[in-house]
């Protein structure tokens, strides 16, 4: 997200209201934002967006970023990596989708680009996917994890969502449930 700043007039004229009440909503702590050390107030895109959302205002246009959406998927089966990412790609323009083959290089991959969501193949080499997904939901609760595997069935679910996974999805699953999953899980994520 942008990180340019906002005098508190220009966000009054975006917002359609008069300078005085952003000054009021930031002395409030409804809305955050520096001071320069001449005394100005200054915010940033983030802070505007994040308080029109919270009390269901339109969010400028001037504020809002295409930003991609970074997602990794990680299985070891090259033909299942290949459906996934087009899939995702053809779901979304805004998805920037990174792959792993393995839970070593997806823990690299991780710590790397910082994906908003993980779609994580439980039985992968180097690396149990479990133990893969308690360390990377324990590193960035945030991130959204969506495992998936074709063996171990229920015990094997109850593991892994324990481990910290969002969702489950068991192989062979039909791929419109993968995206609704994908754009579900991101949904909240965005949100929050």
């Amino acid at each position: 997200m942008t990180k340019q700043l906002y005098s508190t007039h220009e966000v009054a004229r975006m917002l359609g209201v008069h300078y005085t009440s952003i000054i009021k909503w930031v002395e409030e702590a409804r809305l955050k934002a520096y001071t320069t050390p001449g005394g100005h107030r200054r915010l940033e895109a983030e802070s505007i967006i994040a308080f029109c959302e919270e009390y269901n205002m339109r969010v400028p246009d001037e504020l809002e970023v295409d930003e991609k959406v970074k997602i990794l998927i990680a299985d070891d089966d090259e033909r299942i990596l290949d459906v996934f990412v087009d899939t995702l790609k053809q779901a979304s323009d805004r998805y920037e989708i990174y792959t792993a083959t393995d839970g070593f290089n997806a823990g690299l991959t991780v710590r790397d680009i910082k994906p908003a969501l993980v779609v994580l193949d439980i039985f992968l080499p180097q690396q149990n996917g479990i133990t893969v997904c308690g360390r990377l939901k324990k590193d960035y609760p945030d991130m959204k994890i969506i495992a998936v595997t074709g063996h171990g069935g229920a015990e094997v679910k109850d593991q892994v969502i324990n481990a910290g996974a969002d969702a489950f999805l068991e192989k062979p699953f039909d791929i419109p449930v993968l995206v609704e999953k994908v754009e579900t899980l991101l949904s909240k994520s965005l949100s929050t």
